[in-house]
């Protein structure tokens, strides 16, 4: 997603890492309600990604993690990202409220 890896250096630049990461997660979920559909809440950075080649153990019997589609110039700067998620605040409902919507599978 990002041109560079973005160097958490203080506390400060860790802080706003975690920010832009569930706003992001924030604004992804009010996206799926939209359209009536929910998604896990997995803001933390660390669970954001699978690794391709690696298995989901979630389902039985566990699921090969492959690319869909890449393209190496769709990439933004961190502060693009900054910018893309200041106004997640606004959108849809808080991770505690309970939807009634189908869950994506």
């Amino acid at each position: 997603m990002l041109k560079k890896p973005f160097v958490c250096k203080n506390c400060k630049d860790r802080r706003r890492a975690q920010a832009v990461s569930k706003m992001f997660q924030a604004k992804l979920v009010a996206d799926f309600r939209k359209h009536e559909h929910d998604i896990d809440s997995v803001g933390d950075t660390v669970r954001l990604y699978r690794i391709p080649g690696s298995f989901n153990h979630k389902s039985n019997p566990a699921k090969l993690v492959e690319v869909i589609s890449h393209d190496p110039k769709n990439r933004i700067s961190f502060e693009e990202a900054e910018a893309l998620v200041a106004d997640s605040k606004a959108d849809g409902k808080t991770e505690d409220q309970k939807s009634t919507r189908q869950p994506i599978r």
